[in-house]
């Protein structure tokens, strides 16, 4: 259950850029199941101990665990005990790290959901001295957002690209390999203006040629650009975006279904219904109960 959840918005507030949720799993409950969104997440178990299913694998949780889930894996997590697992997850769009002010955007900030290898383990090691920090790191970004001094936005972001170096540099979960095509300037302009591009149309109809037009890249460049920088192909990245979008609206307000349906870009609720099932597990109307 979500006991509370912030954001920090797009502009447009169409969309978020990072959310922070608080959630608790008592033995009694379903197991607690992700929606395949576009977002990376990082979980910290805050008390309790369960089980976490990522992808068919099991894991036993405790209590100052942290997960690492890129937007290509699903999970499941059950608590073990009468005791209520508490959860504070960390979601963010992969946008929110490369959109950097200066745009000396380096890609090892995202290899750890992006860039994997063999070793890699979505359960952070116990025992890695860094974890401690990383753990320190992920309770001072809910701090920013309970207090919400002022520039606890930019502090929360400061603190998430902590944690990424720290994951990167002190953890053998990364290819070493040295980048072949480092992201210049222009490349990472060019995929956030596309993503921006969605979040400001997203009740429109959307197709793969013109964000390519867009981005004034060959669509095979574009392609291979938007995914090393997201996780997950355009197209199927503007899917996952339009159902997060509908799962906003449907949670925080209580318009029809069919309007819901075309402000996320679908032009009947039978489409919306059908994706929103394969992405989310539930129909709307059941995700409203």
């Amino acid at each position: 259950m979500v006991l509370d959840e912030s954001y920090i918005y797009t502009f447009d507030k169409n969309n978020y850029l990072m959310k922070v949720m608080h959630e608790c799993i008592q033995q009694k409950d379903i197991p607690y199941r992700s929606t395949s969104t576009h977002c990376f997440r990082i979980i910290l178990i805050q008390d309790g101990e369960g089980s976490v299913v990522i992808n068919n694998d099991r894991l036993d949780i405790i209590k100052n665990d942290i997960l690492v889930l890129n937007n290509t894996e699903s999970y499941k997590i059950n608590s073990l005990t009468n005791k209520e697992l508490s959860i504070f997850t960390l979601v963010f769009e992969p946008s929110f790290v490369s959109s950097l002010d200066n745009y000396s955007f380096d890609l090892k900030y995202l290899k750890v959901f992006i860039d994997r290898n063999n070793d890699f383990k979505n359960l952070v090691c116990r025992d890695n001295t860094a974890t401690k920090k990383v753990l320190f790191l992920i309770l001072e970004i809910e701090k920013e957002f309970h207090n919400k001094n002022k520039n606890y936005k930019l502090m929360s972001k400061v603190h998430l690209l902590h944690i990424l170096v720290l994951l990167s540099r002190y953890y053998h979960y990364i290819n070493r390999m040295p980048q072949q095509n480092p992201f210049t300037k222009e490349k990472i302009l060019s995929v956030c203006k596309v993503i921006n591009y969605m979040n400001e149309n997203i009740a429109s109809s959307i197709s793969l040629s013109e964000l390519t037009q867009l981005s004034n890249m060959s669509q095979s460049n574009f392609a291979k650009a938007f995914k090393e920088l997201n996780g997950i192909p355009p197209m199927e990245y503007l899917k996952r975006k339009r159902i997060s979008y509908g799962i906003q609206l449907l949670t925080n307000t209580d318009r029809t279904v069919l309007d819901i349906a075309l402000s996320c870009g679908y032009n009947n609720t039978s489409n919306f219904n059908r994706t929103f099932k394969q992405l989310v597990g539930k129909t709307p109307r059941e995700l409203r109960k």
